[in-house]
């Protein structure tokens, strides 16, 4: 297995048995201000990443949580707040180095093995090890506008719809998402919220129909350091828990979806950890599906849901919850997944969630890693 930033749920970082390649100490950012670049080591962190390009006022679209390895990150797409504007990260990616299964380093760019380079965004761990990725950075910064609002449980159901009525007509400066989540004490909380990235001559114009539902509890709207921002949902993946999270795409509205969702957590909502909506849309739909492995670009929101408990003895209970749960939503969604949210979905399922890009990505496992070394991921098995 290959171990980044240790970020990723499904615990395939690590292996029993097995060897685990660690790069957590491979760390380094390296900025080149005229270029507008960073190439940053396999075992970066995204706050790593964050710090050292603000600190010359740019960035690189990434994640949503500071501890996120840039590796895992990457390999898998790389969603975050910065999507709509700039697309995902691994259309920022500009070249990596890779050690592949044979012990060969080889250099992945559009100009040299453009092949493995079309593979690796998108296509997970599946090639090798990457030791270093070359990004585009943008000129951005220091703050973002940044809006969070607290709505009661009975107004969760208008929330959500307003969220579907003006999310995907949101200008491409804006991320806007809602969800769910409840504390320790079984309290809920219903969200809605938003980053903008734009001209803050036009912000008050711009976020009012995001911000024109009800009265909500309470309300946050307010510019925020960026690199702050990148670290404000830390707690909610907090280090030393256990974790069961799945993740599906929903192309069409439903409100019975809403329904399900509120009334299995009036249920029992300690149990819901986190319930979040994001929408796409923006600079990632304007890449082609085939133009890089990722072939989910014309996805309207990703739907995350998640349970989250301390105590290993409870996971079984909290498990078989989780899935009853979700198979109640899957009427819902669209059939397919972003790669970074795979928890225990079967392979038929990876492979179909590749889409027409799975034979071109079969054509690249074949021919870089075939005896399939590589296979601690979202897999895509070698013909061999």
């Amino acid at each position: 297995s290959v171990r980044g930033g240790g970020h990723g749920i499904s615990g395939q970082a690590v292996c029993d048995r097995g060897m685990m390649i660690d790069l957590s100490e491979m760390r380094g950012v390296y900025v080149d201000t005229k270029a507008g670049t960073a190439s940053v080591e396999g075992g970066t962190l995204l706050g790593d990443l964050d710090r050292e390009s603000q600190a010359y006022g740019m960035v690189c679209p990434a994640g949503v949580v500071s501890h996120t390895g840039v590796a895992g990150l990457t390999l898998g797409g790389g969603i975050g707040i910065l999507m709509r504007k700039y697309g995902l990260t691994i259309d920022n990616l500009l070249s990596v180095e890779i050690v592949t299964p044979d012990g060969q380093i080889r250099h992945a760019s559009a100009e040299e093995n453009p092949d493995l380079f079309w593979g690796v965004r998108g296509g997970g761990g599946n090639f090798g090890v990457v030791s270093m990725f070359k990004y585009r950075l943008h000129e951005f910064g220091p703050n973002i506008l940044t809006s969070t609002s607290f709505y009661a449980p009975n107004q969760a159901k208008d929330m959500f719809n307003r969220f579907f009525e003006v999310s995907q007509n949101a200008p491409d400066d804006f991320h806007v998402w809602a969800g769910m989540t409840s504390r320790e004490t079984g309290d809920p909380m219903t969200i809605m919220g938003f980053t903008y990235a734009g001209s803050m001559d036009k912000a008050d114009r711009l976020t009012r129909p995001l911000r024109g539902l009800g009265k909500p509890i309470s309300e946050f709207t307010a510019p925020v350091n960026y690199v702050k921002q990148q670290s404000r949902i830390d707690g909610h993946n907090a280090h030393g828990r256990n974790y069961y999270i799945k993740g599906r795409h929903v192309n069409d509205y439903d409100p019975a979806m809403i329904d399900n969702i509120l009334e299995r957590w009036h249920r029992d909502p300690r149990r819901l950890n986190t319930m979040r909506l994001v929408t796409f849309g923006g600079a990632m739909a304007d890449v082609a599906n085939d133009a890089t492995a990722w072939p989910h670009r014309d996805a309207k929101w990703d739907l995350e849901l998640g349970a989250s408990w301390v105590d290993s003895d409870d996971s079984e209970e909290f498990v078989e919850w989780g899935r009853d749960y979700w198979e109640s939503i899957l009427p819902y969604t669209a059939d397919t997944f972003y790669t970074n949210e795979i928890m225990d979905e079967k392979q038929d399922e990876i492979t179909a969630n590749y889409k027409a890009n799975h034979k071109r990505l079969l054509e690249v496992k074949n021919a870089y890693d075939p005896k399939n070394l590589f296979r601690l991921n979202a897999n895509i098995r070698p013909e061999a």
